[in-house]
This record gives C-alpha cells, structure tokens and sequence, in this order.
C-alpha cells in the first residue's frame, strides 16, 4: 500500500534539498497534490509545514519559507495547521 503522506513529505524534503544545494536563503513552496491531483488539504497542510520546518531547524541554508497558496480557504487550513503544530497538538501529526 502506498503511503501518499511519505510521498508527499519526500516531495517537500527534496525541494528543501534542492534550495540547500544552490544555497538559497528563501523558497516559495505551494499546496503540493492538492489541487488537481485532489489530496486532502489538512493532513497535506501538516505534511507539508512538518516537513519543511523539519528542514529549517536541521541546519538548512533557507531562513525564509514561504508557502504560496490559492485560495484564502487553503490559507486559513495552512494557518490552522501550524497553530496546531505550535502547540505540540498530537492530532497535527496527520
């Protein structure tokens, strides 16, 4: 069985990896597979902030992650999301 959640952290990871080996200091990420491809915006919205804030805190040469989003919708799930990651909230972990 495939996992789609590891799929789409290995999605956000590989795009830090890349933005560290050109040594970028920003990076402007989307909603990855939510939109056509039709992924459930609140469990990617925690993939995605978990992964990326992962990077950031093991050393990445990125300081400044940005998330460009579609909709206001999708802000406010995004939002939520790293509210509840914030927290330490156990049902942020997808």
């Amino acid at each position: 069985m495939i996992r789609w959640s590891v799929l789409l952290e290995s999605a956000y990871r590989s795009a830090m990896a890349l933005a560290d080996e050109v040594g970028a200091r920003s990076i402007a990420l989307p909603a990855i597979s939510c939109g056509v491809y039709g992924y459930p915006i609140e469990p990617a919205a925690t993939v995605a902030l978990a992964a990326v804030e992962a990077a950031l805190r093991a050393g990445s040469s990125v300081t400044r992650a940005t998330f460009v989003l579609y909709s206001f919708d999708t802000f406010e799930v995004f939002r939520n999301a790293m509210a509840r990651l914030r927290s330490g909230d156990s049902a942020a972990s997808g």
